[in-house]
């Protein structure tokens, strides 16, 4: 049972370096690589995100450009997109701090200048107390165990929440594989979840009418 949408932020995140010979610039003091400085700063985000321990907070860096992306040069210009989900306003906020951190550490030590760019702050969704009050119910009804937890998915229902009483919930998938070929769900599952969506609507056109 969904309790909230996930919030997705996303930062554009360029980083300029200097581009120059891969075998005449010496290595302790003459390189500006944009490219290690991305590396870096993709590991501290990582790690970064593994430290806030928590499974409704997660971080992704899932694009990477690099310039002029040659063999024999070394990268002048990187460009990269941060991705952050959570459905905590303040822990996103902790987060975003941190960047910034590690950002200012990574310009002055690599001699780069590193600009973030916002592409996106979708804020959660919470789903409704009523609806999520009468799926409960109609599962106690229907003796079958659930958890209750965020989506971490973006989803539709997301534009339903200022118009209306929005709900939701998921449906296992065998061995936990989603959007890939690979994604099954048993059919008794899925009559099961079709029973709990029939028996919920009832029950609210009952307590709504």
């Amino acid at each position: 049972m969904v309790t909230a949408i996930t919030g997705i932020y996303r930062d554009k995140v360029t980083i300029k370096g200097e581009a120059n010979h891969a075998g005449t610039t010496l290595m302790q003091k003459n390189r500006h690589d944009a490219l290690a400085a991305a590396a870096e700063l993709t590991l501290e985000f990582e790690n970064l995100l593994k430290a806030v321990n928590r499974d409704d907070t997660v971080g992704t860096i899932g694009y990477m450009k690099i310039s002029p992306n040659s063999a024999n040069i070394i990268p002048g210009e990187a460009e990269l997109i941060i991705e952050i989900r959570t459905s905590d306003d303040e822990q996103l906020k902790r987060i975003l701090r941190e960047i910034d951190r590690d950002i200012q550490r990574i310009e002055k030590e690599r001699g780069v200048s590193i600009d973030k760019q916002n592409l996106l702050n979708q804020k959660a969704a919470p789903m409704n107390g009523q609806v999520i009050k009468a799926l409960e119910e109609t599962l106690a009804q229907m003796n079958e165990p659930y958890l209750k937890l965020p989506s971490m998915a973006g989803h539709d229902s997301v534009h339903m929440v200022p118009i209306g009483r929005a709900g939701m919930i998921f449906v296992p998938s065998i061995k936990g594989r989603s959007h890939c070929p690979d994604e099954k769900t048993a059919i008794d599952d899925i009559a099961k979840a079709g029973q709990l969506m029939l028996n919920t609507i009832l029950k609210l056109d009952k307590e709504l009418d």
